[in-house]
């Protein structure tokens, strides 16, 4: 990421090149369901995702639940639907979806509370991709160019992380209009479209040099 270049010697010869993902034909409808449903979307064989969920369902949701009853917490991804996967009350292990869309489309909000590990956050940009309103620490968030409030909302303690699973799914308007400036910004900066030229600029510096 550029967060990741200015690490670097400013001489570094280094060009970055975003995450890309094919453009959507059409753009995502949302159907939130009722009661609300939080999702998350992730291999449960990856310690990351693995903690980062027990961190969520330990500190957070027994708190969620508590505040809106009825609510779900949806597990997609490999593992999700195994003895891996979170055993409270209200919680859906679905396992590995060919196309969640359908059901990301249900949710009030997908959530991120990842706090170790690397990798480029490809959970932030599906959800983007998608228009699913996103929440996540701010560790989850790194290396994306994102403001609190604007494109996502970003919590890192139970208490913030709490707070802003509630407040997305009892304001949906507002909650719809985060994530269409997410869905605006995805269009303009993660498709192939836009990362072309950033390619073919790259190329052509190591042709040169």
């Amino acid at each position: 990421s550029e967060q990741d270049r200015a690490g670097l010697p400013p001489a570094a010869a280094v060009h970055v090149i975003p995450n890309g993902f094919e453009r959507p034909l059409l753009e995502p409808h949302r159907r939130p369901a009722v009661p609300p449903r939080l999702g998350f979307i992730g291999l449960l064989d990856h310690e990351p995702n693995r903690e980062g969920l027990a961190w969520f369902c330990r500190h957070c949701w027994p708190q969620i639940s508590a505040r809106m009853p009825g609510a779900r917490l949806r597990l997609v991804g490999t593992g999700t639907d195994g003895p891996l996967r979170p055993t409270a009350a209200g919680i859906d292990g679905l396992g590995w979806l060919a196309n969640p869309a359908a059901e990301m489309a249900t949710w009030s909000a997908l959530v991120v509370p990842i706090r170790t590990g690397g990798g480029t956050r490809i959970k932030i940009l599906d959800g983007f991709s998608r228009m699913c309103p996103v929440i996540s620490t701010t560790f989850g968030a790194r290396g994306h160019d994102v403001a609190h409030g604007q494109e996502l909302l970003l919590a890192d303690s139970p208490r913030s992380f709490v707070q802003a699973c509630v407040q997305v799914s009892l304001d949906p308007v507002g909650a719809t209009a985060m994530a269409d400036r997410a869905w605006r910004r995805f269009l303009h900066e993660w498709t192939w479209d836009a990362i072309t030229p950033r390619v073919w600029s790259a190329a052509e510096d190591c042709l040169r040099r």
